[in-house]
Formats: structure tokens, sequence, C-alpha cells
């Protein structure tokens, strides 16, 4: 009598580590950016601690961003306070390492104001506040 031996191949495909960069954006923002370096994700996921990535503060979850997506602005944020994050990817097999860490501190607005004054033609002098 011949046995058979069956032999199942179990492939698990873990998701490969991220390479992330930090920006500050506009006021009050930082814009992350990372290379998605995996085809199983199905979700990301981001954490961030306060003060800069040296430092020894404890990492919170941040946000959730869907398969394939490779940006995430983080709003709300203190104006000239640093902010660390690490992205890792998630898959139904399994996580990734975290990405490296990267830095952004939130910037205040460059938008200057003032007084402008204006003559129009017929000598009418008119002043307007703007901004640039």
């Amino acid at each position: 009598m011949t046995k058979a031996v069956i032999r199942a191949l179990l492939v698990v495909v873990i998701p490969v580590a991220l390479l992330v960069l930090a920006a500050p954006a506009s006021a009050g923002q930082n814009i992350l950016s990372w290379k998605d370096n995996s085809t199983t994700e199905t979700t990301f996921y981001i954490v961030r601690k306060l003060g800069p990535c040296s430092g020894t503060a404890s990492w919170y979850f941040r946000a959730q961003v869907g398969a394939g997506v490779t940006t995430y602005t983080d709003t709300g944020l203190v104006v000239g306070q640093t902010y660390c994050y690490k992205v890792r990817a998630v898959s139904l097999s399994g996580v990734s390492p975290y990405s490296n860490e990267a830095q952004g501190t939130a910037k205040i607005s460059l938008t200057t104001c003032g007084l402008q004054r204006l003559v129009l033609s017929d000598g009418t002098v008119v002043y307007k506040w703007v901004c640039v």
C-alpha cells in the first residue's frame, strides 16, 4: 500500500519596514510621508510622542490610514512644539517593524498683515487691511 504525503506550505507575508519623513506644513501642522515597501498591507498605524525623537516621552497612537496611503497631515498641533513620529504597516498576517523615527516642529503662520493705502483715480484715499 502506498502512502501519499501531503505537505502544505503556509506563506506568511509580513509587511516590510518603512522609511518616514516629517516636515512642518502650515501653522499647527506636520506632514508625514513614507515609502510603501509592502504590497500586502491593509492599513498603516501612526504613533507620535511629544518632544524630539531622542526624548523619553511615551508613544501614543495618533492615526490609522488605509492601504496604499503614503502621507498623513497631523493637525491641531501646538506652534513651536516638536513631535516625533513612526509608522508601521499592518496586514492580515501581522505587522511590520516600526519605521525610523522622524520629527517635525509645528510652525507659526508666516502671513503678514498690514494697512495698505490706496489712492483712487478721483483722488479718494482708501485704506485696506491686506494679508500676504
